[in-house]
């Protein structure tokens, strides 16, 4: 096995493993993501792994963390896409099927992973996600409601109505949504399908 080299940077190796075990934990899951094949695939000796990560759910929280972060940053950019929640709700769709294809299946994935973290860890892990997804999109829509664009129904059922739509498209690591697709979930979403 290759060990880091003294120029990798820490955070270099942290990114490897960190790429590795989502890697691996997106062809079995979390019973898949093992820290010796994950050492093993990264080229550092397990030590070095355990010195990034003090275990196999600590790492599995930072790639949680990871994800989150890159989904907080998708609905922040939506806040930014201009006047009008319609304008908005369509960046926050754009900028989530505009994530690669494994990271939307690993934000699906990932729920249904959360069985295996401690409830402590499960807990912090879903205040995190409140706050910086849906918490958020749930603002973008109440402000919406504020302006009267969308109808004053409850925010977190309108947040999970729109992510219910998306959530097929996260499903299939590797799998691209038709190009269309933007346009058709914004366009049901405020106006439905009815004729």
């Amino acid at each position: 096995m290759d060990e880091s080299t003294p120029r990798d940077r820490p955070t270099d190796v942290r990114r490897r493993i960190l790429d590795e075990a989502a890697r691996l934990f997106l062809v079995g899951g979390y019973h898949a993501m093992s820290m010796r094949e994950i050492a093993e695939a990264v080229g550092v000796s397990k030590p070095a792994l355990y010195y990034h990560f003090t275990d196999k759910e600590t790492l599995f929280v930072a790639l949680l963390n990871d994800s989150v972060a890159q989904a907080g940053a998708v609905v922040e950019a939506a806040r930014q896409a201009g006047p009008g929640c319609r304008a908005q709700v369509r960046a926050l769709l754009a900028g989530i099927m505009a994530l690669s294809p494994d990271q939307r299946a690993f934000i699906r994935a990932a729920g249904q992973e959360m069985v295996h973290v401690s409830p402590e860890t499960r807990r912090d892990f879903e205040n995190t996600y409140y706050r910086l997804f849906i918490g958020e999109i749930e603002a973008l829509l109440r402000e919406g409601m504020a302006r009267g664009e969308l109808r004053g129904v409850n925010p977190a059922q309108a947040t999970w109505l729109l992510l219910g739509m998306a959530y097929p498209y996260f499903g299939i690591s590797g799998y691209a949504p038709p190009g269309d697709v933007v346009d058709l979930l914004t366009d049901v979403f405020f106006d439905g399908l009815g004729v």
